[in-house]
C-alpha cells in the first residue's frame, strides 16, 4: 500500500516458457527407413522422470509421434524408427503443466532418410548393388533391404559411367594408385573401387572419373568382401 503496508492482492498464475533442445543421429550412410536413429536432448526446467514425445513430419506434412522418453536429469535420449524414406523434420514436444509452464517444444534440422528399397530390388537377390548417377551414390542392398549408401565419383561428361544392367565378374586389387586398394569389375574396363583422390567425393558435384565408381577407400574396403562374383549391378539415371 501507499504507507508501506503489505495488503494481499489476487492470486496470479504465470506460465514458464521451458527451454529445449533436440539432435538427431544416424550414420549417414545408414539413414534409412526403418533404422534406428537416436534422438539426444534436454527440458529445462524437467519434472522428474517426465515423458516427452519425439515426432517427425516427413515431406512438409503434420507431426506425428514416433517415441516417447523419459527426462532423466533434465536430458533426453531415445532410440526410434522413421517409417518410411523421405525429407523429414524431428521435433522434441514437452507437455505443458497446468498452473507451473507453457511446455516446449525444440525442433531439429531437416534429415534425408533413405527408404527400406527405393529401387525395387527382389528380395531374392542376396546382393545387389544400384548406382544412381544423377544422385552420385551407390546403393547396397542385401534380400531386398537397403543396407548402406555411398558418396561416389562417376565418369566426367567427356567419358561418362555407363546405364544398363551388368553383374560383377572379377574382384582384384587395385592395378594402380588411381583405383584405391580393391575393385569390384562389372562391365569391360569399368569397375567400383577406392581413390587417391578422396578430397573430389567430398563435393557438391562428383563427375570426375574415366568411367569407374570411386569410393572413399575405407568404404570399398568394408564393401569388397561383401560383394560376392555374380552380383547384379544395375546402372540408372536415378531421381
Amino acid at each position: 500500500a501507499a504507507d508501506g503496508s503489505l495488503v494481499p492482492g489476487r492470486r496470479r498464475f504465470v506460465n514458464v516458457r521451458r527451454r529445449a533442445w533436440l539432435r538427431v543421429q544416424a550414420p549417414a550412410d545408414q539413414r534409412i527407413a526403418g533404422r534406428s536413429f537416436r534422438a539426444t536432448g534436454a527440458v529445462v526446467p524437467a519434472a522428474r522422470l517426465e515423458r516427452v514425445t519425439i515426432e517427425g513430419a516427413r515431406d512438409g506434412g503434420r507431426f506425428r509421434p514416433l517415441a516417447a522418453a523419459r527426462v532423466r536429469g533434465g536430458r533426453v535420449d531415445a532410440r526410434f524408427t522413421p517409417p518410411a524414406g523421405g525429407r523429414w523434420r524431428f521435433r522434441l514436444v514437452a507437455a505443458p503443466r497446468p498452473g507451473l509452464d507453457a511446455g516446449a517444444i525444440a525442433t531439429a534440422p531437416a534429415m534425408e532418410v533413405f527408404g527400406a528399397n527405393p529401387h525395387g530390388v527382389p528380395a531374392s537377390a542376396p546382393h545387389y548393388l544400384v548406382q544412381a548417377i544423377s544422385e552420385m551414390r551407390l546403393y547396397y542392398y542385401e534380400r531386398g533391404r537397403l543396407v548402406r549408401v555411398f558418396p561416389v565419383v562417376f565418369g566426367k561428361p567427356s567419358t561418362p559411367t555407363p546405364l544398363g544392367a551388368y553383374r560383377v565378374y572379377s574382384k582384384t586389387a587395385g592395378p594402380g594408385a588411381a583405383f584405391g586398394p580393391l575393385v569390384l569389375w562389372y562391365h569391360r574396363g569399368y569397375g567400383i573401387h577406392g581413390t587417391n583422390q578422396e578430397h573430389l567425393l567430398a563435393r557438391s558435384w562428383r563427375y570426375y572419373s574415366a568411367g569407374c565408381t570411386r569410393n572413399y577407400n575405407a568404404n570399398i574396403l568394408w564393401l569388397w568382401p561383401r560383394v560376392p562374383i555374380g552380383t547384379p549391378v544395375r546402372n540408372i539415371v536415378g531421381g
